[in-house]
């Protein structure tokens, strides 16, 4: 198609401008357009200086107008398409993608999911175990052993809460360490605070370490009655109740932990 037929299939779509990168390997040689002549000689004269300086600057790896459009036969109107065709906005240049090792970096800071098992057995009592989904334990069998020995409860301990981290599955919200310890002690302070509990039991690493202050270490307060902050509670930091049944040993050091809080003793 030559240029005069093309600028007017271009206008009927309603495209400004187009500039061709490369030219199919079957397709027609372009063919110069053959307009009549609407200037003196002075005018051709300018059109073809304007259209020399600015073929030449058009990058290099766009299609050559010199193969379509010979300088003898420019004309105003192929000048004025040229200078509309080099005239475009540019294109704006995109953010660089992170590399691989920023993603890996930021990933690292996230807190993998994870869940606690929330039981309340008595008034005076909460519960937290850190929850493994994967092994299938009978760790409420074990649990109503402990409290039967050292609460004398008798009585199932009844259905289990599950609370999951992250509370709320989007993965525009920050999920670090701070973030996970900041959204469960509020969690843990609206609970003491709609129902009282002076004995709070945590069981596991994730049932420590986001409930309690971050420069408290979970294996140095292991076993061990610590006051519970900006509460009148105390915990008892233990492991979980899967790990209990892991290792059976570890049984007489909990036994021995909770001995100050046995009933009736």
């Amino acid at each position: 198609m030559n240029e005069y037929q093309r600028q007017v299939y271009l206008s009927a779509l309603g495209i400004e401008n187009y500039m061709p990168r490369w030219r199919l390997a079957l397709a027609p040689t372009p063919v110069v357009c053959e307009l009549p002549v609407l200037a003196a000689e002075a005018q051709l004269q300018h059109a073809a200086s304007s259209s020399e300086a600015v073929t030449t600057s058009i990058d290099a790896d766009r299609f050559d107008l010199t193969e379509a459009v010979s300088s003898a036969a420019v004309t105003p109107l192929m000048a004025d398409v040229l200078r509309t065709l080099t005239q475009q906005a540019p294109v704006p240049r995109l953010s660089p993608v992170p590399s691989s090792a920023a993603r890996v970096t930021v990933a690292t800071e996230q807190v993998p999911a994870f869940a606690l098992s929330i039981w309340r057995p008595v008034d005076d009592l909460l519960v937290v175990d850190a929850r493994n989904t994967q092994l299938a334990f009978p760790t409420e069998a074990l649990l109503n052993n402990i409290l039967r020995a050292v609460f004398d409860i008798q009585r199932p301990i009844g259905n289990e809460e599950v609370l999951r981290w992250p509370l709320v599955d989007n993965v525009l919200i920050a999920r670090t360490e701070d973030d996970a310890r900041s959204a469960l002690q509020v969690w843990l302070e609206v609970e003491l605070e709609r129902r009282p509990a002076q004995k709070l039991l945590l069981m596991g690493k994730n049932a420590s370490q986001y409930f309690l202050s971050s420069d408290i270490n979970y294996d140095d307060v292991l076993w061990q009655e610590i006051p519970l902050a900006n509460s009148h509670s105390f915990t008892i930091v233990t492991p979980s109740l899967v790990e209990l049944l892991q290792q059976p040993l570890l049984k007489r050091n909990l036994w021995n932990a909770l001995q100050p809080w046995r009933k009736n003793k």
